[in-house]
């Protein structure tokens, strides 16, 4: 063996002992909990425990007549998945759900960083409870309450200071969980936004507000939803951060999905405006569909995407006018509810009464 053929054996041989002494001190650092007690990875005790292990290699691998560098060769293998799953070890997974049998696998499959996945069950008919449970989850039952309620009854379930929340449709790209592993590790912000990539008819939506949804989704565990009906979202929040990376988003399986989930969408929308006070106008059935359409084929320049522009501008349109009517629905029986209710007696029928 040549000079140079040993020096470079020796160089590559430092290098393997450096990168297993990087995989064990990270081990090290989190069993003695650094990742737990500390907001952030402490990166200055990272880098003692990283020197401090590498020489207790060098001394090892002395003492074992070179079998470290046979162990390193493998543990560069699972160096990126041992680091990403240590951070995440941080993270919480939050998934409301009600009769998403058919994805609630698949959707708690593709969490393999997460350390805790909890699904928040609305009274779900079909197997989604079963399901998750057999995928690892756990499970909160909490019949007939809102979206946010379940999302509310999970992160006070969680276990981990870093929560977030996810739905069954949704699905976190590879980038967004190399983004996450790093955000965790050293959070600049309490609570991040993401942008959803939102795809219908196997077509990502780009343009009008289906382009620009942005939503916030990771934050601390003492955050809340606020508890709407439809569109819950979370309590406000200063100085929030923004995710780079998008999370996936296929919120309807086909057309007549979309139908089915817009008359509920519809349904619970007007009741929400009716618990305000508020009652469907002329106005509101006739003028308020017609500008959606324009406001997303014109405006957001959906005409460019042709026939599918057009098909999702004429579905925006309908899904506003169904809402309206079921809110001008919702007026009428509360207003024959009233004229048919007794009237109460007056203080002249009272005393006529009395003294009869």
């Amino acid at each position: 063996m040549s000079f140079a053929n040993a020096f470079s054996n020796l160089f590559k041989i430092q290098e393997l002992r450096k990168r297993l002494a990087f995989t064990l001190a990270l081990l090290a650092v989190y069993r003695i909990g650094v990742f737990v007690t500390a907001p952030g990875v402490n990166r200055v005790v990272m880098k003692k425990a990283i020197e401090a292990s590498g020489g207790f290699l060098n001394l090892f691998n002395l003492f074992t007549g070179g079998a470290l560098e046979q162990l390193s060769i493998f543990a560069l293998g699972i160096m990126p998945y041992v680091s990403a799953s240590i951070i995440l070890q941080l993270l919480t997974v939050v998934v409301p759900t009600l009769n998403e049998g058919a994805q609630i696998g698949d959707a708690i499959n593709a969490l393999p960083f997460a350390d805790e996945v909890i699904v928040a069950d609305g009274g779900s008919t079909d197997d989604t409870v079963a399901i998750a449970r057999a995928r690892g989850a756990t499970v909160i039952e909490r019949a007939g309450v809102t979206i946010a309620a379940q999302r509310n009854a999970a992160i006070a379930r969680a276990r981990n200071e870093w929560v977030f929340a996810l739905d069954a449709d949704e699905r976190i790209t590879d980038a967004l969980w190399e983004e996450l592993r790093e955000v965790v590790a050293a959070p600049a912000h309490p609570v991040y936004r993401v942008r959803r990539m939102n795809s219908f008819l196997g077509r990502e939506r780009r343009r009008g507000r289906w382009g620009r949804d942005w939503q916030v989704r990771l934050f601390t565990r003492e955050r809340r939803f606020v508890p709407d009906r439809v569109h819950e979202r979370l309590e406000p929040a200063p100085d929030a951060g923004s995710l780079r990376a998008s999370l996936g988003h296929v919120p309807y399986r086909d057309l007549r999905h979309h139908l089915e989930k817009m008359i509920v969408y519809a349904r619970w929308g007007a009741e929400q405006l009716h618990a305000r006070g508020r009652r469907a106008t002329l106005w509101e059935l006739a003028f308020r569909p017609a500008w959606r359409f324009v406001r997303d084929y014109v405006v957001y320049a959906s005409c460019l995407d042709g026939a599918y522009g057009f098909l999702t501008s004429a579905l925006a349109a309908y899904s506003c006018f169904v809402k309206y009517a079921y809110l001008w629905e919702l007026g009428r029986l509360r207003r024959e509810s009233t004229a048919t209710r007794p009237s109460a007696p007056s203080e002249v029928d009272r005393r006529q009464a009395a003294g009869g």
